[in-house]
């Protein structure tokens, strides 16, 4: 009989909660930690708020009790239960040296509850982080040692890790688990980041964010091409979704080829506590921040320190535009794109003409999704027509002239049709004299095979507005050129113009915008705190805008005067002075940032920034809201986008004549939500403002909190009569603004005596079990609860046992 009875338990336990191993020689050597799925809900390397998530997520169907179990043999080597956080933790050390971790239990194996209790009742409160002997509880490869629960932070799941000797989270995956899964990532967009003050994209200095066209499943495309020019940055935005998973979680491998070569790849196998806050370099936090959502960099940050990218080097995968001059042999179109391809491969740069790039990205099993596109090397520059005007207003293209080293290959004309901009038939050819490289010298007329182009015969529009674009040799797009004709007689409205600052690492995009149609491309002269003003580059790319950037690192000074020049239709001068703010705060040095009524500051130490930053803080009271009640201005610091190291601190200065100063705390706005959010309200004495420690640049102000938390739904309700003797003691308790710090500023007492409660501030939700019978009587819950503002909620409620 035995040699029939313990087959058949093999067959019949083990596929109740083992998986199929990927790797045979691995099969008996982990057991899945759960009876609840086989499924994830999370997998290693996810991005979480400045970390990583080290784990992978089982699903446990949004019930609690599912058995947890020892996925090899080993001993209990620490328990913790906190509120927030991993909740109720178990660490088991594995007779491997490494470490199983299990979060967000319920409850523990008897025997570890106990001590759990036993050590709760000593310190006299519910958090506890108890560290066992080798010897104190052992444990063999398949008991049960806790049960599944939604303690902590998050709904009802099991976090599970696997950490080695040295304490380095690593991919439970690679421990042979073979998850049943055919579904490829799915793609959302791609981005194109120009990464420094001489690099571009499409002609802008802000990035670009593209959706592919999904062609089949795993198969993306990106049909137009991108135009790059200096040093930019590709990241994609894409998640990975399981057979039974309605949310999408992370992937698992991102490879990118440009022109058939791999140029940069990463996978998720281990991670390193020590640089978890490396999460915000790895993705584009620029692009988060921005609302676009999380991106995948395909590249490396010049400030990221992980080792795990191949190849392991600063800017590793970056686009590297190289000179068209230094190859003059690039000029000619006798060179093919194939041999420009080779040498790009060679010397990691990427030379003048189109270039094609694949994105790879894979889960655990393998299951890919490509991207394919193509990138267009070449910086936009500026054509200027010679437009010509015969007696009877035919309008005819005379010659193009570009100060460039660009061959003209291509050439559009549009005129403005109301709203639309429609195509005008051109006649030429390449060999036109127009067409070829100019340098501003000779005259056009005396080209013997020119060829005129009629632009417009006649027109009953006026007046007339022209586009023209044009690319050179290498496709590389021109910016348009526009022209107006006639200029009209009478009297044109003055420029309207707007002004918006968008700071970047170290440069500032200028963006002007014109209500009217200029008569003049606006000439902007930066008057920095040093002796000669500069004029700042300006170009069009639109009717009525233009953009220039300001090299950041060149300025002086906190404050710079702009004088913008420019004229109306008729020609009438239009000047404009305009005042930006650009504060430079460098890392590895203590600096502080004030605002103009000194009453607002930010305190930097060494660790607080990556690189250097150019901030600006704004007063702004003009959206006070009435459900709060405001001590301060609004505080604006900008940019938004500014990634922070080890953060900063804020500092606001009370009031004079305030009372109950205690009520005051730091907030900012939440930007999604509309709401504003306690952080702390450290009080500095010194200096007579209340202080908070800061991840992010925000709206900060001053609130005061004079509402006291609300107590509600007390269990077993008042004068209830149970028959019960071990009835479980329940409420809820919320706070409106500043919040409950922690359990501590919680307490419910049972006859006098406090009890060591449980406390979810995910549900604002705190219980109690009843060990002992009760005897038969009345028993009086008695509840205090306090907030960070240090107001104070009190309850009682009596019930009897029967």
């Amino acid at each position: 009989m035995p040699k029939i009875l313990i087959p058949l338990l093999v067959l019949i336990v083990l596929p109740s909660f083992a998986l199929t191993q990927s790797k045979p020689a691995n099969s008996l050597k982990y057991l899945w930690p759960t009876d609840a799925s086989k499924y994830l809900t999370s997998v290693f390397g996810e991005y979480r708020a400045r970390r990583f998530h080290t784990g992978i997520d089982v699903k446990t169907w949004g019930k609690t009790g599912y058995k947890i179990f020892a996925i090899r043999s080993g001993y209990i080597l620490r328990v913790s239960v906190s509120p927030g956080g991993y909740g109720k933790a178990l660490y088991l050390k594995l007779d491997t040296g490494e470490t199983a971790v299990y979060a967000h239990l319920s409850k523990f194996s008897d025997k570890i509850q106990k001590l759990v209790a036993r050590e709760q009742r000593r310190l006299g409160k519910y958090r506890v982080n108890l560290y066992l002997k080798k010897d104190q509880i052992s444990v063999s490869q398949g008991d049960v040692v806790a049960y599944s629960g939604q303690t902590g932070i998050g709904a009802p799941h099991l976090h599970f890790e696997i950490r080695d000797a040295n304490n380095v989270p690593l991919n439970p995956l690679s421990k042979g688990y073979q998850i049943s899964d055919r579904v490829k990532p799915i793609v959302r967009r791609v981005s194109f980041s120009p990464l420094d003050v001489d690099s571009e994209v499409n002609g802008d200095f802000k990035p670009v964010v593209v959706t592919p066209q999904w062609i089949r499943s795993g198969e993306y495309v990106i049909k137009e091409p991108i135009s790059i020019w200096g040093n930019v940055g590709i990241a994609v935005r894409c998640f990975d979704k399981g057979v039974s998973s309605f949310s999408g979680y992370g992937v698992y491998s991102l490879k990118l080829f440009v022109d058939d070569a791999l140029r940069f790849e990463y996978s998720y196998d281990k991670l390193s506590f020590q640089k978890n806050r490396m999460v915000e370099l790895e993705r584009d936090y620029r692009l988060s921040r921005r609302q676009f959502g999380r991106f995948y960099k395909l590249y490396k940050d010049k400030f990221n320190t992980k080792s795990y990218y191949r190849p392991n080097k600063l800017w590793a995968g970056v686009l590297k535009s190289a000179s068209l001059t230094a190859r003059p042999e690039l000029q000619s179109k006798s060179n093919s794109g194939s041999s420009r391809q080779n040498m790009a491969a060679s010397s990691g740069s990427l030379y003048p003409g189109l270039h094609e790039f694949r994105i790879e990205t894979a889960d655990y099993m393998g299951n890919t999704s490509t991207i394919r596109g193509h990138v267009l090397v070449g910086a936009a520059f500026n054509i200027y027509p010679v437009i010509a005007e015969d007696e009877n207003g035919q309008l005819s293209l005379r010659d193009v002239v570009t100060y460039d080293l660009k061959k003209i290959d291509q050439l559009e004309a549009f005129i403005l049709n109301g709203n639309q901009w429609q195509p005008i038939p051109l006649s030429w050819s390449e060999d036109d004299s127009y067409l070829e490289e100019k340098g501003g010298e000779g005259n056009p007329d005396e080209a013997e095979n020119f060829n005129s182009t009629v632009l417009v015969k006649n027109s009953s529009v006026k007046p007339i507005v022209l586009k023209i674009k044009a690319r050179d040799e290498f496709k590389v797009k021109s910016r348009p050129f526009f022209y107006v004709h006639p200029q009209p007689i009478e009297t044109a409205h003055a420029p309207q113009l707007t002004f918006s600052y968008d700071y970047y690492d170290d440069y500032l995009r200028l963006e002007i915008s014109s209500k009217n149609i200029l008569g003049s491309k606006p000439e902007v002269i930066l008057y920095p705190d040093r002796p000669n003003p500069v004029e700042v580059k300006i170009q069009q790319t639109d009717l009525k805008k233009f953009i220039g950037r300001i090299e950041l690192s060149k300025l002086s000074g906190n404050f710079h005067l702009l004088k913008i020049v420019t004229e109306s239709l008729n020609g009438e001068a239009f000047s404009k002075f305009e005042q930006f703010e650009a504060r430079p705060v460098r890392p590895r040095k203590t600096d502080h940032i004030t605002a103009s009524d000194e009453n607002f500051w930010v305190n930097f130490w060494s660790g607080s920034l990556y690189r250097t930053i150019y901030t600006r803080v704004v007063i702004d009271s003009s959206r006070f809201s009435k459900k709060y009640d405001f001590a301060s201005h609004i505080y604006d610091v900008e940019p938004k986008d500014a990634l922070l190291n080890q953060g900063a601190f804020v500092h606001i200065r009370i009031p004079p004549l305030q009372s109950n100063t205690e009520q005051l705390g730091v907030y900012y706005k939440d930007r999604r939500k509309g709401k504003w959010i306690f952080i702390d309200n450290s009080f500095d004495v010194n200096a007579g403002s209340m202080s908070a420690k800061i991840l992010s640049f925000e709206q900060f102000a001053l609130i005061r909190d004079s509402e006291p938390p609300e107590i509600t739904r007390i269990r077993p309700g008042r004068n209830v009569h149970l028959k019960n003797p071990t009835p479980r003691i329940s409420l809820n308790v919320r706070d409106a603004l500043s919040g409950i710090k922690s359990e501590a500023e919680i307490e419910i007492r049972l006859n006098g005596r406090r009890l060591i409660a449980e406390y979810d501030p995910e549900r604002a939700r705190i219980f109690y079990d009843i060990k002992e019978p009760l005897a038969m009587g009345r028993y009086e819950i008695s509840v205090r609860a306090e907030d960070n503002a240090q107001n104070v909620t009190t309850k009682t409620s009596v019930f009897w046992i029967d």
